[in-house]
């Protein structure tokens, strides 16, 4: 499965002996997520050639992830909890500099 189902609804995620696992609603979530991906990675391969594949599939990536407002918020929360934990932030001083 994608490393983007990371992102699903807490709800859709069952844990069970130390391991993840996803409930029947949480599967079809996923499969409609990459469904879109793959739609929209043909869409801007179509009409942005001279991306790069990574280009294309990240584009993809985020336009799903843009367009599903449950996966958007869960995200931002994801990146804020990274950033605060990131030691490398703690590290910049006040001129923005290490």
């Amino acid at each position: 499965m994608s490393r983007h189902l990371a992102v699903l609804k807490q709800m859709d995620i069952i844990k069970d002996e130390g391991k993840l696992t996803l409930t029947d609603q949480g599967k079809e979530l996923a499969k409609r997520y990459e469904e879109e991906s793959v739609l929209l990675q043909k869409w801007f391969g179509q009409y942005l050639p001279e991306c790069s594949e990574q280009d294309k599939h990240d584009s993809a990536q985020n336009m799903v992830v843009a367009l599903t407002p449950d996966f958007k918020a869960k995200m931002l929360e994801k990146i804020a909890d990274m950033v605060q934990k990131n030691s490398m932030y703690d590290q910049i001083d006040s001129r923005g500099t290490l």
